[in-house]
């Protein structure tokens, strides 16, 4: 099998804003037993972000994460990560703040996802998969949220 005829390679353009140094900063979980699953209970995926502008090139940031079922469920999961944003570019640097603010949940998402994996497998519990996000709506809910509250 000719496995060049079945890829496509995917060309990288690298951004001018680099994320660096993530770390898990918080973990709370409970685990209630798989037998607390019911068909009826919703998964609630909540994210909180912030952003420390330490200065014009660099930034940290924060996703805290809620991750499960309050009310009813197998578990509940709490996280918190940070990392920290560093402008490679001083071109950019009237765009940074903004930048960081908007790419806090796209940058720290994916380990939350493989936190929310390993955390669940650990207690014994079936994988229950971080729903996928759109990107560039919730960009658009995100800043439409903003401008309202600076009225």
């Amino acid at each position: 099998m000719n496995m060049e005829a079945t890829y496509k390679q995917y060309e990288i353009a690298y951004n001018s804003i680099q994320l660096q140094n993530v770390q898990l900063e918080s973990l709370n979980c409970v685990n209630r037993g798989i037998d607390q699953f019911d068909d009826n209970s919703e998964l609630d995926l909540e994210f909180f972000r912030k952003v420390d502008l330490e200065n014009e090139t660099e930034s940290k940031i924060y996703l805290k994460t809620i991750v499960g079922f309050k009310e009813k469920g197998p578990f509940l999961i709490e996280m918190v990560y940070s990392g920290e944003c560093k402008l490679l570019d001083d071109d950019e640097v009237q765009n940074f703040k903004d930048y960081c603010d908007k790419q806090v949940v796209p940058l720290l998402l994916p380990y939350i996802r493989e936190n929310v994996s390993n955390t669940l497998i650990r207690m014994g519990l079936p994988n229950f998969t971080v729903p996928t996000i759109d990107v560039v709506a919730s960009y658009i809910k995100n800043d439409e949220f903003t401008n309202v509250d600076e009225d």
